[in-house]
Order: C-alpha cells, then structure tokens, then sequence
C-alpha cells in the first residue's frame, strides 16, 4: 500500500483542504488508510489531522477491530463539532473512560449508535444526558448494562429524541419507559424488543404521549396484551408499522383493528387464512 500512495498523491497536496479535500475526498477514505496518510508526509499529517478536527460523521462499525484508544484519542483530541457517532459492536477497547471526553466535547451531536458496546456503564449515559441536548436518534440496544433511573435521566435531558432502540436492555421497566413516553413526545420509531418485564402500562403511557409514533418494535414482550394494542390504534394515528412476534398474549382481535387502519404487522392474519380455506370447502 505504501509505495502506490505516493503516485496518488502526485499534486494532491496542492488542492484546497476545506473546499475539496474535507468534502469530496476523505470522507470516501477509510478511517485506517487516513492513518496511513499520516505518515506519508508533514503536510499530509497536518491535512489529515485538520480533518479529524472537523469531521462530523464518524463510523467505526467496520474499522473497529483495527482500533485501538489510543488511535481513538488521536482521532478527537480536538475535534467538538461531531453530528453523527457509530460505535456498534466496539467492545474491545471502548470504555467510559475513552468515550466520554468525546462526548463531553459533543454538544451539538444528533445521533449514536452504541449497539453491543458490552464494556461501557451507564456512566456513558448520564454524559450524554449532561452534555448531548440535541440527540435525536439513540441505539443502545443490547446495552444490558442500560440503567432505568440513568434512562429517565437521559429522556428528560434530550426531549428531542426521534428514533430509540432500546432492545434486549433487560434491566429498563415499565417507570424507564413511561418516562421517555412523558419526556419525548416528538418519537417516531422506538424499538423496546425483548424487555420482557414490559406491560400494559408503559405501552398504554407510549400510545397515549407519542401521538407522532410511525414505527412500535414490541417482539418478545409477552406481558403485553391486546388492551396495550388497542390503545395504540386508538391515540397513535400516524402508526405505519408494528412488530408483535412472540407476543403471546396479543391477539388478532386487537391486531385486526390495526390491519384495518393499513398498520403493517409482522404476523400473519390467520383468521384471514382460515377463512379462505372454509371458502374453499
């Protein structure tokens, strides 16, 4: 790799970093081969670590296996304009103490996606929640490390939340959702798949508050039943979608109501095949 960089490079140093560089070119440029380009020469370095200065979207779900914190640090030791953060599955290296310096320096950032960051803490949270007001998307799913009183917290902190994928985060209960549904009313998509000690009663409180819900991600919540379903098709009129699997105790005689309204249920109808084939006899 090495010796074909500097035939690339041939007058590249000569163009405009803000105008040409920072826009049309590195953000097309692996975050390794940034690295690379570092070390290639003085200038480049300078260019390269202008950028990370600047950069607003960073994804790490790809290159996060050749990271390391030190390699993290270098990349926002002084970058504060940061928009968009993707850390999924980084669970190697990612810690509390490395993420939340970046967060801290983040005021202006709109979405995270820290799916399966196993070895963070809620201490991760409770920086977002002091510093990140104007987060509008948020994954934390499969975060079990995912506190109830420190996701209230976070919910009350940034009422602008949009999109929320809380899934398979055991230890939030009915009080962790119902306070989103009270403190985030402009929600549109929220996944809370797998919290199996949800009930009517947060269902009910999200129906009732989010009146701008497009998207429901219910699957393996089995303690909701059709009065929670029925209540979503009764105050969230802009519903378009509905996961229910494994939902034991929801049943076609709420989910009909919904089918009616031209909600999409992931399950089939099977009354609807059960009379087709009564039909046919």
């Amino acid at each position: 790799m090495s010796y074909i960089i500097p035939c690339y490079l041939s007058g590249f140093e000569t163009l405009p970093w803000d105008d040409v560089i920072y826009i049309y070119i590195f953000p097309f440029v692996p975050l390794q081969t940034l690295f690379t380009l570092r070390g290639v020469s003085h200038s480049l370095h300078n260019c390269v670590t202008g950028y990370f200065e600047v950069c607003q979207r960073y994804d790490f779900t790809h290159v996060g296996h050749h990271f390391n914190s030190r390699a993290f640090k270098i990349v926002f030791s002084k970058n504060v304009g940061v928009r968009q953060l993707n850390l999924c599955n980084n669970r190697d290296w990612l810690v509390d103490g490395i993420l939340q310096p970046v967060l801290q320096a983040s005021h202006r950032l709109e979405r995270i996606n820290l799916t399966g960051c196993s070895t963070l803490t809620s201490r991760t949270v409770l920086t977002l929640a002091s510093n990140c007001p104007l987060l509008r998307e948020l994954d934390l799913s499969n975060c079990f490390w995912l506190e109830s009183e420190q996701f209230k917290l976070l919910a009350c902190k940034c009422q602008d939340l949009e999109t929320v994928n809380v899934s398979g985060c055991w230890n939030l209960n009915d009080d962790a959702i119902v306070g989103l549904a009270e403190s985030c009313k402009r929600i549109r998509v929220l996944s809370v798949a797998k919290i199996f000690c949800l009930t009517d009663r947060s269902i009910g409180e999200v129906a009732r508050k989010c009146r701008q819900l497009e998207r429901l991600d219910l699957r393996g919540c089995w303690r909701v039943t059709d009065d929670a379903i029925r209540m979503l098709g009764e105050y969230t009129k802009l519903l378009r979608v509905i996961e229910i699997r494994e939902c034991s105790n929801v049943t076609e005689a709420s989910l009909s109501k919904l089918r009616v309204k031209g909600v999409n249920v992931d399950l089939p109808n099977y009354n609807h095949y059960r009379n087709m084939i009564n039909l046919q006899v």
